[in-house]
């Protein structure tokens, strides 16, 4: 088992992460939820609140403010379509 996986995160205006990643936690509908390399394939709605993303270096960390979309899982890797994502500075 690979130590990544393939992230995309998607806003109307452009893609804003395409890359491999150790991990990611996202603000889902039903609660907070992480994904790791080799998660279990599912869908979950986004609601408000802060996307963190583990990069593929294991120490550098983004996060984003996100608002409505949803997070999609599967064997490739994880997409997170949202209406406004926002680089938290």
């Amino acid at each position: 088992m690979s130590d990544a996986f393939r992230l995309q995160i998607i806003s109307p205006a452009s893609v804003v992460v395409d890359d491999d990643v150790r991990g990611v936690d996202v603000p889902g509908a039903e609660g907070d939820f992480g994904v790791l390399p080799g998660h279990a394939p599912f869908f979950s709605m986004l609601r408000p609140g802060v996307l963190t993303v583990r990069m593929a270096d294991g120490t550098t960390f983004r996060r984003f403010n996100v608002t409505s979309g949803y997070a999609d899982v599967s064997a490739s890797g994880c997409t997170i379509l949202s209406d406004h994502i926002e680089d938290c500075a």
